[in-house]
């Protein structure tokens, strides 16, 4: 069964057009545009297809199962990029307007898309590995759920060791690492703020909650909810 997932965009353009609306923090409408239409291989709610858009707003990316498709918000065709080997499961753009998308079943896990010609390279090209300061050791095959700092020049990911959780933040090229959280706790959806810190939701006993930084204790919200992710922060922090 083939089942489409509409992919929409607030133009935050006011009312005027026929398209729906949603009403921002403080009540005023903006109106959404349709961008594009995913596909979902599979049943109904079959792993709802990833997207991200781009630091500027200019571009979308999104995941048709093994296909990534970068689409304009402005209209315009999409560009498909080279097929994965797996199901893409997660995207970010990098700093320098390439994409980082994960692939489970090709030879790296990794890998950095060109978004104008669309080919693709591993994003850690020729290390298999990093070590922290203190001699801790990762394989970078292991990180999952990547994020990107604002300025492109570290990659926070989570790895799980079998009895507990790390959050690793590592240089873009590979050359050095430092482990920021280590713990029983399950860590998810890492996400890096404009200064540079990165939060993260941490599963501990008393559920779903948000760590800022990550390392840190638990952020106190009124009324005391789990939180859910994937999480972002406000250009303003």
């Amino acid at each position: 069964m083939l089942a489409g997932v509409p992919l929409m965009w607030c133009a935050a353009c006011g009312p005027g057009s026929d398209g729906p609306e949603v009403a921002d923090d403080t009540g005023a409408a903006e109106e959404l545009a349709w961008v594009a239409t995913a596909q979902q291989n599979g049943i109904v709610g079959y792993r709802d297809p990833v997207g991200a858009m781009s630091p500027d707003g200019a571009l979308l990316a999104y995941a048709e199962g093994r296909d990534l498709r970068v689409v304009p918000l402005g209209g315009g065709p999409s560009r498909s990029m080279a097929r994965a080997e797996g199901q893409v499961r997660h995207l970010a753009w990098l700093d320098d307007g390439s994409l980082l998308a994960e692939d489970r079943v090709g030879p790296v896990r990794w890998w950095r898309y060109d978004a104008a010609s669309g080919d693709r390279t591993p994003l850690w090209e020729g290390i298999s590995a990093v070590a922290s300061g203190s001699g801790r050791e990762v394989s970078l095959d292991a990180l999952t759920s990547l994020a990107v700092s604002p300025d492109g020049s570290e990659i926070a990911g989570v790895v799980s060791t079998g009895d507990g959780w790390e959050l690793w933040r590592i240089d873009r090229s590979g050359s050095g690492a430092e482990v920021v959280r280590l713990g029983s706790d399950r860590v998810l959806y890492p996400a890096y703020t404009p200064a540079g810190d990165v939060g993260c939701i941490v599963r501990g006993s008393g559920g779903d909650r948000l760590h800022l930084p990550c390392a840190g204790p638990p952020m106190t919200l009124r009324p005391d909810v789990d939180v859910v992710g994937p999480i972002a922060f406000s250009s303003s922090g």
